[in-house]
């Protein structure tokens, strides 16, 4: 019951007040405005899990999908030719002449559409081909391999992570499998679930760059709180699709995203803001989650930080004003959903 009057009650158009102009960021003057999702893929809807990794690279032109039903199919195994030009273009590589290109591999023709990007992936000594002379561009790319060409062709430098920590032997993959452990490329279901010869569906490779992305750019403010946003504004169509997990997940990277915009400028007004807000998401998936549970004075309790972290949020930044008013008025709806008293927020000192 409390799910239900939860869902149809609350999350009213998040999605919509960005799109109107929401910009917690403009006083300092890092970004004027951000278009609302000028790419998008007909099988990746706005509770798909890798949507913003997916539609981040989209948006700047370096996913197309399939043209001819407008698909991305995230799910379908990444080919060697593909991650080839994604993981070029992912690292800012410009595109190969294609006039240059020479016969390194038995079966890498010179009129294929991947041929200069394969040549440009060996140049580089992001791959190498097999032993027979072959590249086997067709071939699926298991997680590793991908997360090799990845970390190749972005120049990481993996040389201290060769040991495995249980004293295994270590393999070849043992460096970049390790790296993305330790620098958080790969969640922690994912660090004890991942099989070596597991191939790589397109949607979580695209994910596992995108990952990549937020850890280089990460002194980056302007990307960051872009970023921020974005996962904010997925709260609630995860939430509206019964998805808490992938809410609370996008809750908590949003702080995480507007923290180290805050660490990267302490005294900005405007990310402090930002991070404000953030943490009234996250706290109002904790009041959400509580209430699923049936934590009903828990919840009640994190619907009331909501309201002082959106109090905070426009005491920090007084652009931030229409979303303030969206997160207390959702934590307006638990607390009387769960019978708790509002507490009144207080001044930041």
């Amino acid at each position: 019951m409390y799910a239900r009057l939860f869902l149809n009650r609350c999350w009213l158009s998040l999605i919509g007040l960005i799109a109107l102009g929401f910009l917690f960021w403009t006083s300092s003057g890092a970004l004027a405005q951000t278009p609302v999702e000028p790419k998008s893929f007909t099988d990746i809807p706005q509770s798909h899990a890798h949507r913003i990794a997916i539609l981040y690279f989209a948006n700047a032109g370096i996913l197309t999908g399939y043209s001819d039903e407008n698909t991305f199919r995230p799910d379908q195994p990444l080919k060697r030719a593909e991650a080839v030009k994604f993981v070029l273009l992912a690292a800012g590589e410009p595109a190969p002449d294609a006039a240059l290109f020479r016969s390194d591999f038995l079966d890498v023709p010179a009129e294929s559409w991947f041929a200069p990007w394969v040549i440009r992936a060996k140049d580089m000594g992001i791959v190498a081909g097999l032993p027979d002379g072959r590249f086997a561009p067709g071939n699926n790319v298991t997680t590793v391999e991908f997360l090799k060409m990845l970390f190749a062709a972005h120049k990481v430098d993996v040389s201290d992570f060769f040991q495995n920590p249980e004293g295994a032997k270590p393999e070849w993959y043992t460096p970049y499998l390790n790296y993305a452990k330790n620098a958080g490329i790969l969640e922690q279901e994912e660090k004890t679930s991942i099989a070596p010869d597991a191939l790589v569906p397109r949607g979580q490779a695209v994910e596992l760059a995108y990952r990549l992305a937020l850890l280089l750019k990460a002194s980056e403010n302007a990307f960051l709180l872009e970023q921020a946003e974005q996962w904010m504004a997925a709260v609630e169509p995860y939430v509206t699709a019964s998805k808490a997990n992938l809410a609370k997940k996008a809750s908590s990277l949003a702080v995480d995203l507007t923290q180290q915009a805050l660490k990267n400028a302490p005294a900005d007004a405007a990310t402090l803001g930002a991070a404000k807000l953030a943490r009234g998401f996250d706290e109002l998936m904790n009041a959400f989650i509580a209430g699923l549970k049936k934590d009903f004075p828990l919840a009640g309790t994190k619907a009331n930080l909501v309201i002082q972290k959106a109090h905070e949020a426009y005491w920090a930044n007084p652009a931030t004003e229409q979303i303030a008013k969206y997160l207390k008025d959702r934590a307006r709806e638990i607390l009387a959903q769960v019978g708790v008293a509002e507490v009144t927020p207080v001044d930041p000192g």
